[in-house]
């Protein structure tokens, strides 16, 4: 009876370790998610920034020559 228990433990420490590693490498993935979500934010909001700069001042030549 014993040896069984000690077997349920160990396949349960194992199932542990795995599912920790699991959760590491996901929140690994998440955070790079989250970076590159951040990054088009930002460029998002710059290039709306640069909209209303040009609308405010329509002297301004628009085509970037």
């Amino acid at each position: 009876m014993i040896n069984v228990v000690y077997a349920l433990e160990a396949n349960l420490q194992k199932q542990q370790q795995d599912l920790m590693t699991k959760i590491r490498s996901e929140e690994l993935q998440l955070n790079v998610l989250k970076e590159g979500y951040l990054k088009v934010q930002g460029a998002l909001e710059l290039i709306e920034t640069l909209k209303n700069s040009v609308e405010e001042s329509p002297e301004t030549d628009t085509e970037g020559a």
